[in-house]
């Protein structure tokens, strides 16, 4: 989120003030009570068994998320924004500022975040009859499709640049 704010000059103090204001405190309060909860679930496992080898889950961000979330939502809509304010575009929302534009992506990308959130639990209550039917390959090709696109998309890139 931060470099589609850099983008624009102009956008450099509202990029502080909603990632150094909001984003970043509500992701370290999210991971801090998050972490806390797995590594109290670990504990209770371990009681709960007798086992000494249980080993917490570590909770973090989602990068693959947080990247679709700014590119696919946040980016259009400033983009939008942001033409419309310098006259070269149409808007089906009337912004009147700089700031509106940032605050409204903003707004529409939290929205987004909750209802992800949402669709995840009621996933969530049919995920044992989803691990029984579907093979442990079907389960895997979702990471591994992340791990082609985040780790090989320069190298493929550069392979088709250059055929042999």
């Amino acid at each position: 989120m931060r470099n589609v704010l850099q983008a624009n000059d102009t956008l450099e103090p509202l990029c502080d003030k909603i990632i150094l204001g909001r984003v970043l405190p509500a992701a370290g309060v999210g991971l801090l009570f998050s972490n806390m909860f797995y590594a109290w679930l670990g504990a209770w496992l371990m009681k709960r068994e007798g086992r000494r080898d249980v080993c917490a889950m570590p909770f973090g961000i989602s990068s693959p998320a947080g990247f679709a979330f700014i590119f696919s939502i946040m980016a259009p809509i400033m983009g939008e924004g942001m033409a419309f304010i310098a006259g070269k575009g149409e808007s089906t929302v009337k912004y009147a500022s700089v700031n509106k534009v940032v605050e409204e992506a903003w707004k529409i990308a939290v929205l987004g975040n909750i209802l992800g959130g949402v669709i995840s639990m009621c996933v969530a209550l049919v995920g044992n009859y989803v691990e029984k039917v579907v093979p442990p390959a079907g389960l895997m090709t979702p990471l591994a499709a992340i791990g082609l696109t985040w780790l090989g998309v320069e190298w493929f890139g550069k392979i088709f640049l250059a055929p042999l």
